[in-house]
């Protein structure tokens, strides 16, 4: 792409300096992934612990592509964060409007409306309390439902952070060759 003389373009910046590898950080990586599966979508997060928070920040990511030769490569990830209240309050006005009163919608009591993330989190849900939670642990049943559905799927994770192995006597005389001081 080629600029006019009297645009200087300068692509470093603040956060380019702190953070030189950011291509390693999940939201980055998140973004280039969404984009294989949805060119033009946001990823939304928020903190695992914004159900203790007042003023948690909902964060939205966009990967962009450079395209040359039919070869693509993410060029950058942009975002913006902005206040949960505000996406709670334009996502409630939006499903609770209808046409006619006949209809029914997330604001009747028939319905609990969430916004999920990618991996199962909460990202909007009727009880505020639950922003950030595994929607699993919020509503099991429908989180079963939606795996065996294959919405998502289910994942074994070991947590070995706190197991200690025990080691098995290889009967070598190295063993005997540590003992002794």
């Amino acid at each position: 792409m080629k600029f006019p003389s009297f645009i200087k373009i300068s692509f470093r910046n603040e956060f380019s300096e702190t953070n030189k590898k950011a291509i390693d950080e999940i939201w980055y990586r998140r973004a280039v992934e969404q984009h294989f599966i949805e060119q033009n979508s946001f990823v939304y997060a928020v903190p695992f612990d914004a159900a203790n928070k007042n003023d948690t920040l909902v964060t939205a990511t966009h990967a962009v592509f450079h395209k040359e030769n039919n070869k693509f490569a993410p060029a950058a990830v942009v975002g913006f964060q902005f206040q949960h209240s505000a996406m709670y309050t334009l996502f409630r006005n939006i499903t609770s409007n209808c046409a006619d009163s006949s209809c029914t919608n997330c604001a009747s009591d028939e319905y609990e409306c969430f916004v999920l993330d990618d991996n199962g989190y909460i990202i909007v849900s009727p009880d505020m309390s639950d922003t950030g939670k595994f929607f699993g642990e919020v509503r099991g049943f429908l989180m079963h439902h939606l795996v065996k559905e294959r919405f998502y799927k289910s994942i074994i994770i070991y947590d070995y952070q706190a197991v200690c192995f025990v080691g098995k006597d290889s009967g070598s005389m190295a063993n005997r060759l540590l003992t002794v001081s």
